[in-house]
């Protein structure tokens, strides 16, 4: 009993979950020898709590990712550079994890959500100020203005000399 006791706060402490509250009133209870149905509940109970921790522990760091992915996203989208990569770097996470994480707690890819912070900037740019396509396509990190064009287009319904004349642009 002992052996398993102790594998499991070795598990739990592996996985950065905090089993102090329980584990003393759970080893006073397994020391007096109890009956093996009542051991085993004992140990299961502590199993079934060691679990919905990683389970909450997973949850907020999902959010904290994906919040930090955002803010991430938020800073530095004008990098014409900014990759999932890079990103991921940054993040200290495995592009296929992040991106599994990403879409699960925002609905959306990564690249996606970069196209819609670079597009509202874009648009932002194009409304508000005099600048010409070429330079709000690098303002935005988008380096092929053509190609920041066509983008907007397609993410808006009009063009960009459309938008700065006022035209009904819908994402």
């Amino acid at each position: 009993l002992m052996e398993i006791f102790v594998s499991l706060l070795h598990t739990a402490r592996d996985m950065s979950v905090e089993m102090t509250n329980h584990s003393g009133e759970a080893l006073a209870r397994l020391i007096a020898c109890p009956p093996p149905e009542e051991a085993r509940e004992i140990l299961w109970g502590m199993c079934r709590q060691c679990a919905a921790e990683i389970a909450e522990n997973r949850v907020t760091s999902s959010r904290f990712i994906a919040r930090s992915a955002e803010e991430y996203i938020q800073k530095n989208y004008a990098d014409p550079k900014l990759t999932l990569d890079k990103l991921c770097g940054q993040l200290h996470v495995s592009p296929s994890y992040f991106s599994a994480l990403f879409k699960r707690e925002t609905q959306k890819t990564f690249l996606q959500r970069l196209t819609d912070v670079r597009m509202a900037h874009a648009m932002n740019l194009i409304a508000g100020t005099d600048k010409k396509t070429a330079q709000v396509a690098e303002a935005v990190g988008i380096a092929d203005p053509s190609y920041f064009s066509y983008a907007f287009k397609r993410y808006y319904g009009v063009s960009p000399s459309q938008a700065r004349r006022g035209k009904e642009a819908q994402p």
